[in-house]
């Protein structure tokens, strides 16, 4: 019976349905510290500052403030957060940009926001750094067959 606390060293959150594809993502999600690890970019499409939400790793600590109730991002529109939430006015989120990415697609229940949220959230001197374990401009549809970083396991 394992429980979280705010002890825990890192708290690495993916889909059940995945398979990492190199030993090397699998480190890097486990060892590198004082960072929010997410995949990649989404696509430039998405219209806002879109990150992949099928694996994520964070410091226990910090994961703990992300997920606050209150003051955090987990759970709130665009952040794994409930369609209702997503159409009152103040949803969290001022930015115009992430604003009309809702109104033209459902964000209902996707991480596609988290990053955003973590950057408005937090102030950067508060806050671990956000990577990703394909850094630069490479951004993916996590669903395609040369995505670098794993694979959707069909049944």
């Amino acid at each position: 019976n394992t429980k979280l606390s705010k002890n825990s060293p890192k708290v690495i959150s993916p889909r059940p349905d995945i398979t990492l594809l190199s030993s090397v993502h699998a480190k890097k999600l486990v060892e590198e510290e004082d960072v929010v690890m997410f995949s990649f970019k989404c696509q430039p499409s998405a219209g806002f500052d879109c990150v992949d939400d099928i694996v994520t790793s964070m410091d226990g600590d910090f994961f703990f403030r992300f997920a606050d109730e209150n003051k955090g991002c987990l759970g709130r529109p665009g952040c794994f957060g409930p369609t209702k939430k997503m159409s009152t006015p103040d949803s969290g989120f001022p930015n115009a940009t992430f604003t009309y990415a809702l109104n033209r697609r459902s964000l209902c229940h996707s991480g596609h926001a988290c990053s955003m949220c973590i950057k408005e959230t937090f102030p950067a001197d508060d806050r671990p750094k956000i990577k990703y374990l394909v850094e630069g401009n490479y951004r993916v549809n996590a669903r395609v067959v040369w995505n670098p970083v794993f694979s959707m396991n069909n049944g």
